[in-house]
C-alpha cells in the first residue's frame, strides 16, 4: 500500500520550512523561507497552505490547496487558490513509490492565461523532502522554474488556552495555536481521540458547550471581527449567532439550555458588558447596568439563580469578580482588592464556591472565593502562571492551564489530595 508518504508529511503537525530557497519564479523573488502547511481533514483528504517569509521576517500567506486521495491512497486531485482569489490551479498527482509522488497542475491567471505544470516530491534523510517544479514552454518541453529542500519544523512551543469539560461525556473541549491560529478541538480525558472542530486561518476560541453536550457556540475571527457561532459537538454545522458593527463573545450557556450569557458593547467604541440572549442569536439584551467599566468572563451557577463575571475600570484594568443575580438584577462583589482577577467560574453544582485567577502574590494562581463567608482560598503556587480555572470530571476537581512545564498546558487538579497531572493531546490521532 503506498500509504507511507500521506502520512510521513502531515505527521508530528505537518509543518516544513524551505530555508533560503534559490527560486526562479518572478512572483516569489524576495522571499527567504518558505513554509508549508498540511493538516490532515479525515482520513482521505489534506488541507494546506504555503507562505512565504521575506527579508522583514513577515509571514506571507499566498497560496491555500485542498488533496483528496483515493480510497488506496495511490491518487489524488489537488485543488490550488492563491490567497487573493485571483489564481487557481488544478490538478492530480500519483504516489509512485512511499518516499515519492509525481503531479501534473494546471495553473489558470487572472489575465486570462493558464501554464501547466509539473512537480515532484521526494522524501529522503529524516524529515527531509525536496520538491521540484517545471513548466511546460511553448514547445511543450519542460523547463526547471525551481528546487526547495524541505525539511520538517517542529514547533512544541505551541500553547493551550482553554479547556472545559464536556457534559455527558468523558471529553474536554479545549483550544490551541497548535496549527498557527487558535482553533477548538476535542479529546478523551487521557487525550486520546483527537478531533479538530475548527480548521481556518483565523482566530477560533473560547468555545461554551450547551448543557447536554450537543453544540457549541464559540468566537471567531473569520469575519475581521469577533462575533459568535454555534456548530454541533463534532464540528459541522457551523452557523453564525451574531452580526453587527460591535464585539460579541465569551459566550456560556445557561444550565437549562434556553439562554446564552455573552459580552458585547452596547454602542460602538464602548466597553463591552454582559449580555443574554437565546442560542440562535436572538432576543439580545442588556443585563448590566453598568456604564464605562469593562465586564468579561461570564458564567452561570449550576442552579441559573446566578451569573458570574469580572469588572474592570474603563481600561480593563484592577478588574475584580462580581456576581449578577439573574431574579432581581443585583449585582455584588465576591472578591475585590487592589488585584486582577480573571476566568470566574462555578466550582461544583452549587452557588457558594467561585473560582477565578489572580495575581495577588505576584504570579497568577487558582483561587476560589466562598460567597456565603468572603473568604479567599488560594489552589495552586508556584514561580509559573495558572489560568482559566474550570470545574472538572469530578465536583471536587479542577481543570486549569499552565506553564509550568514551560508553553501553557492543560492541568487537572484533585483538591482533596491537591494533586496535580498534566493532560496532553494526543496529536497522532489527527
Amino acid at each position: 500500500m503506498h500509504t507511507a508518504f500521506y502520512d510521513y508529511i502531515t505527521k508530528e503537525g505537518g509543518n516544513w520550512k524551505a530555508f533560503n530557497p534559490q527560486f526562479k519564479v518572478g512572483d516569489t523573488i524576495g522571499f527567504n523561507d518558505f513554509i508549508l502547511k498540511f493538516t490532515r481533514k479525515d482520513p482521505l483528504s489534506i488541507e494546506g497552505n504555503i507562505y512565504g517569509v521575506n527579508a522583514k521576517k513577515d509571514t506571507i500567506h499566498f497560496w491555500s490547496f485542498t488533496e483528496f486521495y483515493s480510497p488506496n491512497k495511490k491518487k489524488s486531485i489537488i485543488i490550488q487558490r492563491s490567497s487573493d482569489g485571483s489564481s487557481y490551479a488544478i490538478g492530480e498527482s500519483t504516489i509512485i513509490t512511499k518516499d515519492e509522488r509525481i503531479g501534473e497542475m494546471e495553473f489558470f491567471y487572472p489575465n486570462g492565461t493558464s501554464e501547466k505544470h509539473k512537480d515532484s516530491h521526494l522524501l529522503f534523510g529524516e524529515d527531509k523532502m525536496r520538491s521540484t517544479s517545471y513548466k511546460y514552454d511553448a514547445n511543450n518541453e519542460l523547463e526547471l522554474l525551481s528546487t526547495l529542500v524541505w525539511e520538517r519544523k517542529y514547533d512544541k512551543a505551541y500553547d493551550y488556552k482553554y479547556a472545559v469539560v464536556i457534559p455527558n461525556s468523558k471529553r474536554i473541549l479545549f483550544v490551541s495555536d497548535k496549527d498557527g491560529d487558535d482553533e477548538i478541538y476535542s479529546m478523551d480525558i487521557d487525550g486520546n481521540n483527537v478531533i479538530q472542530l475548527t480548521n481556518n486561518e483565523d482566530k477560533d476560541f473560547l468555545p461554551g458547550v450547551s448543557p447536554d453536550g450537543r453544540e457549541i457556540i464559540f468566537t471567531s475571527q473569520r469575519d475581521r471581527k469577533e462575533e459568535l457561532y454555534k456548530m454541533n459537538i463534532d464540528g459541522s454545522n457551523q452557523v453564525r449567532l451574531t452580526n453587527n458593527d460591535r464585539l460579541n463573545n465569551e459566550a456560556d450557556w445557561s444550565p437549562d439550555g434556553k439562554k446564552v450569557a455573552f459580552l458585547s458593547q452596547p454602542k460602538q467604541h464602548t466597553p463591552p458588558c454582559l449580555f443574554i440572549m437565546n442560542p440562535d442569536g436572538t432576543g439580545r439584551t442588556k443585563v448590566t447596568k453598568s456604564e464605562g467599566l469593562v465586564e468579561s468572563f461570564p458564567n452561570w451557577s449550576k442552579s441559573g439563580k446566578y451569573i458570574s463575571y469580572t469588572q474592570g475600570n474603563d481600561n480593563g484594568r484592577n478588574p475584580d469578580s462580581y456576581v449578577y443575580e439573574v431574579a432581581t438584577g443585583k449585582t455584588f462583589a465576591a472578591a475585590e482588592g487592589k488585584f486582577n482577577e480573571f476566568g470566574t467560574h462555578w466550582l461544583g453544582s452549587g452557588d457558594d464556591k467561585l473560582l477565578f485567577s489572580s495575581n495577588r502574590t505576584g504570579n497568577y494562581h487558582i483561587y476560589v472565593a466562598h460567597i456565603k463567608t468572603k473568604k479567599i482560598e488560594q489552589l495552586t503556587s508556584g514561580e509559573f502562571h495558572d489560568s482559566s480555572p474550570k470545574t472538572g470530571f469530578k465536583p471536587n476537581s479542577i481543570l486549569f492551564i499552565s506553564d509550568r512545564s514551560g508553553p501553557s498546558r492543560i492541568y487537572s487538579m484533585d483538591l482533596k489530595t491537591k494533586k496535580i497531572g498534566l493532560i496532553e493531546a494526543n496529536w497522532g490521532n489527527l
